[in-house]
């Protein structure tokens, strides 16, 4: 895969159509089309720049294979980190600032097991029916 486009969906307003969300010059360019507004369709935006775990997913299984290990310079809001645990890669990251790093800890084990933190300590959604 040569280049790989952000489509946000929503053309002509304030903020930009689009993004370079990954670049490999030997090939052609494809455009993934991911309406903005669903970024923060579970919790809300955490972070100013926040991409779709869709987009990230799409990326891994487009240029991953099984085994590689993934690595984020540049954490944010977890976005990746979701994405890469649904597909089964091992994740390595790092991110400078503590408070993206906190939320992006609190909407992983959210998205990826159900916690909701409260003041008292960790709720956990679990199976409705025994099996």
């Amino acid at each position: 895969m040569g280049w790989i486009v952000w489509d946000k969906g929503q053309h002509g307003l304030t903020m930009s159509d689009g993004e370079l969300a990954w670049s490999s010059f030997d090939k052609a360019l494809r455009i993934i089309t991911l309406n903005r507004c669903t970024i923060g369709e579970r919790g809300g935006n955490i972070h100013r720049c926040q991409k779709p775990v869709k987009l990230y997913a799409e990326i891994l299984r487009k240029n991953a294979k099984e085994g590689d290990k993934i690595f984020d310079s540049h954490l944010g809001s977890g976005s990746s980190r979701i994405a890469a645990y649904g597909l089964g890669f091992d994740f390595y990251a790092t991110e400078i600032d503590e408070e993206y790093f906190e939320a992006q800890e609190e909407r992983f084990h959210r998205e990826c097991f159900g916690e909701i933190k409260t003041e008292r300590g960790r709720l956990v959604q679990t199976n409705l029916f025994d099996k």
